[in-house]
């Protein structure tokens, strides 16, 4: 799929000031990506949502992206959209650091995947800039992904392989010696021409053609990496999983690219304005449904019509695609989408979710679809009031789909609870909520257990709270109010959840990074039990990224990565927990310049770690 990019208006200007429309990527306020936004709880008489449709066939699929489209289209095309995609660009480079993973007990330290990632979910693989695979450490450098064995006392580079120049921010999915290389791949052409000397046109159209491209690789033999198939879906990348030998992707593909008109000396506004709209009643399917393109091929339909569902309510014009392949066969992929504008994709082992939000922000469908190997197949629907912050807000466990909430007025939090839905028949159905957590403040941080779940808000004081979750109903335990937030939890054992993010004073001033240790020992009356500062200024890139974190259970010490604004460079930070619930800073290893957000510390088999920036380092912690 492509996005459009509207440059400014119809005339000459000295000096282009730029209005730009991005499309073909899902569209929703800023707030709801980076600083937590709404949900809420419903009512069990409106409890769920009705099962989404599929489409009789591709009339009837075409009639409804045209029905959709034509309200946003004006002189330029797609006016709908206006202004930067901020919230698209950051959800799909960062995460938000609201970080779950369901855990038999609150007593269990979490360490990272086979693969060496600090996931969501345990069991369900993730991509990321760095993995290991047996004695092997796989990281991409640059437009290389380089293989490095690690099993002597120092690293050793024995392969490489040249990536695609077009492929953007690429990331990694290990199984066994199959490498899937995932990434953006992006196209423009068109935007303002010159007419003379510092005067632009900007009445031009600007087209990028977004793509998620997908390489499987080869790893047998590790000094020679081989590419074996290459291939190209038509939409942005928003979530990739390998679970159980199967790879599922979910993209979203929004606004097509269309040849619309522009005004000009000849055409009025509203003359471009008809034109355009009879360009978008004169389009075919085929301008409108994701697409797929192996390297020696021409793009195909990605799905079939009969294969796209929609909900009963309009959800914003675009759609969501999941696809599902065998590791390793690409070629055996099932297709499957919903018809909805949103970036909202969650995966448990058993249930991939999709939210979509209401134009109002005040209510959020969510779609669940059962994964059973290379098979992705619909299960039903359901609703709460309120829009769902993100996929880290969300935990499915029993059977239970649990959602942390905010509820709005005005688009202004009130406060923040918990919903649990089931499952019946094609509906999902609310069976519980409580609410009333973090007054006016917003959702900073979740953790879910089995049985429970930690939440932490924030404006101006760091409430912790802690909900029951073993009953038909969840209720609140337990509250602790502190200075500054957490902004990721995670359990280290013993009862011991280990929070990053930031202090402040009792205004809400944020005071620099700091590492926290709670004791969840009485969850009636949850204690702080360590604090530790980490400088005067700067930022643990867990916050935003939770794969930026290790923790060795064995050793009880966590890496965290730290850009230091104070000390003007990056670093790991050893963190060590003491049986005796202590906290104390172990050394810092040093990265290159603002590297946090891409550094990885990745766990070997024999105790030491695998530290990633630009090249491999091995190092014992501990």
């Amino acid at each position: 799929m492509r996005r459009t990019l509207v440059l400014g208006t119809a005339a000459l200007v000295t000096t282009a000031s730029l209005a730009v429309t991005v499309t073909g990527l899902a569209s929703s306020p800023l707030t709801s990506a980076v600083s937590g936004s709404t949900g809420g709880f419903l009512a069990p008489a409106a409890a769920a949502a009705a099962e989404l449709e599929p489409f009789d066939g591709c009339d009837e699929l075409l009639d409804w992206y045209v029905e959709q489209a034509l309200p946003e289209i004006g002189p330029w095309g797609f006016e709908g959209t206006w202004g930067w995609g901020f919230r698209d660009l950051v959800s799909a480079q960062r995460s938000s650091g609201v970080a779950e993973l369901a855990t038999p007990a609150a007593d269990k330290a979490v360490g990272s995947s086979d693969t060496g990632t600090n996931v969501q979910e345990e069991g369900v693989d993730e991509p990321d800039r760095a993995k290991t695979a047996d004695g092997l450490v796989l990281h991409v450098r640059g437009r290389e992904l380089v293989v490095t064995d690690v099993t002597g006392d120092r690293p050793r580079e024995v392969g490489t392989l040249l990536l695609p120049r077009t492929i953007g921010l690429p990331e990694l999915l290990v199984d066994g010696t199959t490498v899937h290389v995932l990434g953006q791949d992006e196209r423009g052409w068109g935007g303002p021409r010159p007419v003379d000397a510092g005067r632009l046109v900007t009445d031009s159209v600007m087209v990028v053609e977004q793509n998620t491209r997908l390489l499987t690789v080869s790893i047998a033999d590790p000094s020679r990496p081989a590419l074996e198939s290459d291939r190209t879906y038509g939409g942005s990348l928003l979530s990739a999983r390998l679970h159980e030998g199967a790879v599922r992707l979910a993209m979203s593909t929004g606004h097509p690219t269309l040849d619309f008109v522009t005004p000009n000396r000849n055409r009025s506004r509203a003359e471009a304005t008809r034109e355009n709209r009879q360009i978008v009643r004169d389009s075919t399917i085929a301008d409108w449904l994701p697409t797929v393109a192996t390297d020696d091929g021409d793009p195909e339909p990605l799905l079939d019509c009969t294969d796209v569902r929609h909900p009963q309510d309009a959800a914003g014009l675009g759609t969501i695609s999941v696809v599902t392949f065998p590791s390793g066969d690409p070629d055996a992929a099932s297709s499957t989408g919903v018809t909805t504008a949103g970036d909202l994709v969650y995966s448990s082992t058993e249930r991939l979710y999709v939210g979509t939000s209401s134009d109002d922000g005040r209510t959020t469908g969510l779609h669940a679809f059962a994964v059973d190997g290379p098979a992705t197949s619909y299960v039903g629907s359901g609703t709460v009031e309120g829009s769902v912050r993100d996929r880290w807000s969300i935990d499915e466990h029993d059977g239970s789909l649990r959602v942390a909430v905010a509820h709005l007025k005005r688009w202004e939090t009130v406060d923040n609870g918990v919903t649990v839905l089931r499952e019946q028949g094609d509906r999902l159905v609310t069976v519980g909520s409580v609410r009333g957590l973090g007054p006016d403040e917003e959702i900073k941080s979740v953790r879910w257990f089995d049985d429970l779940a930690v939440l932490v808000t924030f404006r101006e004081t760091d409430p912790l709270y802690t909900v029951d979750l073993s009953g038909a109903r969840p209720r609140k335990l337990g509250e602790l109010k502190i200075p500054g937030f957490s902004q990721y939890l995670h359990p280290v054992g013993d009862d011991l959840l280990l929070g990053l993010g930031q202090d402040a004073d009792r205004d809400g001033t944020t005071r620099g990074p700091q590492a926290s240790l709670f004791d969840l020992g009485d969850l009636s009356s949850p204690e702080r039990v360590a604090v530790l500062g980490l400088g005067e200024v700067g930022e643990l890139a867990a916050a935003y990224d939770p794969r930026t974190f290790t923790w060795l259970p064995d050793a009880g010490v966590g890496v965290a990565a730290l850009d230091s604004w104070e000390r003007s460079g990056s670093s790991f930070v050893e963190l060590r927990v003491g049986a005796d619930g202590s906290l104390v800073e172990g050394r810092r290893i040093p990265l290159r310049p603002w590297t946090a957000y891409a550094a990885r510390a990745l766990p070997l088999d024999d105790g030491r770690v695998a530290v990633v920036d630009r090249g491999v380092r091995l190092v014992e912690l501990g």
